[in-house]
Order: C-alpha cells, then structure tokens, then sequence
C-alpha cells in the first residue's frame, strides 16, 4: 500500500511534514494528590486553549496512570520549535506554570526524535473518557538490531492506521541522542478495538521478528484526563521506513 494512499485530501496540510520533523515533548510528572481538581482544571483550559488558537500546537494529552492519579504523563506536539515558542508565551500557558509550582512535586522531561505520528482525521478533543484505551510503551533495542527494528515497527505502525478505524492515535519516537530508546503512545477507542489490534496479522509478525531484538519493554496503562490534538496529522522518518 502506498503511502500516499493515506494523505487524503482533508488532511494534507498536517501531513507535509516529511521534510520537517514536528517537535513532540513527553513529561512524567508527580503531582501533589489534595490538588489534582485545581491541576486538571488549569490543565484543560492550558491544553485546550493552545490547540485550538495556537496553529503550531498540533497535539496535547495530559494522562494519569491507570490506578496511580498522583502520576501524570503528558505529550505535547509542535509543528517546531517556533511554535513551541509561541505557546510558552502564551497567557494560558503562563498560568499552568504559576499553579504547577504548587502542585508538582516532580517531573521528568524527555526530548525526543519523531518517527511515526498518525492521528485519524477527526479531530479529538475529550475529557475523562473512560471508554477510551491508552497504552504507553517504553522499549530499549540492542543497538546492532536499531535500525531493523525501526524499519520493522514503521511497517507495522503504517499498516494498523491504515486498516483500523478502532485506532485514533500512533505515535513512536525515540529519545534525543538515545535511538535504542522507543516510546510509544497510542489511543483505541475502546478495548475492543486494542483487542482486534493485537490479532491482526502484521502485529503478531512485528512481535515474532523483533523478540530477539529487545532488551526491556514497559507497557503502562493510562486513563484520558484532557486529549486535545486537530486531527490528520501523518509524519514518518521516511528514510527509516524505506521506499514504498
């Protein structure tokens, strides 16, 4: 299949970005738990705002740990650092940083490399949704195995957006000047949808063929606070995911 079979019209101007790489930032944050209303509160009106006024800021999630509400990870995502720019100075963002000097206890904050980010075209804008399935996978490859991995896994990503309505978000990164180490964020519609996910045959392929490839994987399961993103983004490292 290719790739130019995905771009559709509608989402055409997201998906020219193969030439420039968009700015993704994830952050692990602990939060102090008395605080978590006033945390989500000034957290929506930070991601919302930014994605609907601000056209550099394409995507925004802020998420709990399932079962661990004290532990946060949020991913942001920019068309550059212009535009990452633009939102740190902006007044929203001004007020998510005045209240995150109470409430945040800790934070860890992981630049990264883009690999493949592919959102349906709908755009997704939703609080607390339940129903939704969030996975966020940590993974360190040997590095003699880096780049058969990468051509592997951006097959397989390509493939399952491509033919599963069920999957709304696929992103994969890895971290800056550390390639071994993959991160991955994806968001179903529903367990269903994650459960038909894990039958396809080209995932259980990209499982079989990558197992001697991996030092650790990590999977955590996250609950939906606020998902902000504008919906169509298609970005791939085109030289790791070969020609089609």
């Amino acid at each position: 299949m290719k790739l130019s079979h995905l771009v559709t019209a509608a989402t055409l101007s997201l998906s020219c970005m193969a030439h420039s790489a968009p700015l993704v930032r994830i952050f692990e944050l602990t939060i102090d738990s008395s605080q978590k209303d006033r945390f989500d509160s000034v957290g929506f009106h930070n991601l919302n705002t930014s994605v609907k006024t601000e056209p550099g800021t394409l995507a925004m999630y802020s998420t709990q740990i399932k079962d661990q509400p004290s532990k946060s990870i949020i991913l942001e995502i920019y068309q550059d650092q212009d535009a990452y720019q633009k939102h740190v100075a902006s007044s929203q963002f001004g007020q998510y940083v005045k209240m995150a000097k109470d409430v945040v206890k800790d934070r860890k904050i992981f630049e990264t490399d883009a690999q493949f980010l592919a959102e349906k075209s709908q755009p997704l804008t939703t609080v607390s949704n339940t129903d939704l399935l969030i996975n966020y996978v940590e993974v360190q490859v040997k590095p003699s195995s880096r780049e058969q991995f990468s051509q592997i896994v951006l097959k397989e990503m390509q493939q399952a957006m491509n033919e599963e309505p069920g999957i709304l978000v696929m992103y994969a990164v890895t971290l800056k000047n550390q390639p071994e180490h993959w991160r991955f964020f994806e968001i179903y519609k529903d367990s269903d949808a994650y459960d038909q996910h894990r039958n396809f045959h080209y995932f259980k392929e990209y499982l079989e063929k990558t197992k001697s490839m991996v030092i650790n994987k990590k999977l955590i399961q996250l609950q939906a606070d606020t998902l902000m993103n504008k919906g169509g983004l298609y970005f791939y490292d085109k030289a790791r995911l070969g020609k089609e």
